[in-house]
């Protein structure tokens, strides 16, 4: 049974946070990265609102497969979001997010701080591994690690960490993506 405590409340809106800006531990800023341009990032979010079928699935790491229940499900403009853990709800959306459009602004602006962190795999896939730190709010930020397919060019994994909270998040596309059962 859900928790209605104002502090379940608080972890389930963070949570939700997480989950929606990336439609969810970071790699520091070192020395392997170096400042790049946001637009291969840009071009990996847009082709991800070209696929009919998008999964997000919260996994403890990225030695974690994707299964079970997903956090997020959109099939064509029909989001499903099981953040909250008791279902899913189901919303209508536009062909854009919250990440998206921050992105795009803070390229637009030459403020994107965007950096290249070379060339990873994941699962077995070669990768592109960039990071994307948002600014929120005024003093908040957000790190958003993505490990982009070399094959297709959508994400395939991502990781966040900021003051809102951690995350990690694989993602599924195609016939893999079921329609979830909402909320009665």
């Amino acid at each position: 049974m859900p928790s209605h405590s104002p502090r379940a409340a608080s972890d389930r809106q963070a949570r939700r946070f997480v989950a929606a800006a990336a439609l969810a531990a970071a790699i520091p800023f070192g020395s392997t990265a170096h400042a790049a341009s946001c637009a291969e990032l840009i071009a990996a979010l847009d082709k991800v609102w070209q696929q009919d079928r998008v999964a997000q699935y919260e996994v403890k790491g990225r030695d974690q497969a994707p299964g079970g229940r997903p956090m997020v499900v959109r099939i064509g403009r029909t989001l499903y979001d099981g953040s909250g853990g008791d279902g899913y709800t189901r919303t209508q959306v536009e062909k854009t997010d919250d990440l998206l459009t921050m992105l795009k602004r803070d390229e637009k602006s030459g403020t994107a701080p965007c950096e290249a962190a070379g060339k990873d795999n994941y699962r077995g896939s070669a990768m592109t591994k960039l990071i994307y730190r948002a600014q929120i709010m005024r003093n908040v930020t957000m790190d958003y690690t993505f490990w982009i397919a070399a094959a297709n060019g959508l994400p395939a994994y991502h990781e966040v960490n900021g003051q809102f909270g951690k995350g990690a998040f694989a993602w599924t596309y195609g016939d893999a993506v079921k329609e979830p059962a909402t909320k009665k």
